[in-house]
């Protein structure tokens, strides 16, 4: 059986671990080169941030690694 509690307070939803990567403070236009491990990884959360954040970006391979622009 469960125990009802009465007084608890609700706690805050955690959010998740902080950036890895600048999305957040980056403008339409601008970019960042990834290289090793990020080269692989910055490609799909970059994906992923900009579908939970109403963003677009663009990625092509360059100098050793991976140039990630935000173009909407």
């Amino acid at each position: 059986m469960f125990k009802v509690e009465t007084g608890i307070e609700i706690q805050k939803p955690k959010r998740g671990a902080p950036h890895k990567y600048p999305f957040p403070e980056m403008a339409v236009g601008d970019s960042f080169h990834a290289t090793g491990k990020d080269a692989r990884s910055a490609p799909a959360a970059a994906s992923k941030y900009g579908q939970v954040h109403g963003m677009k970006f663009s990625v092509r391979t360059v100098d050793g690694g991976k140039r990630i622009w935000r173009i909407e």
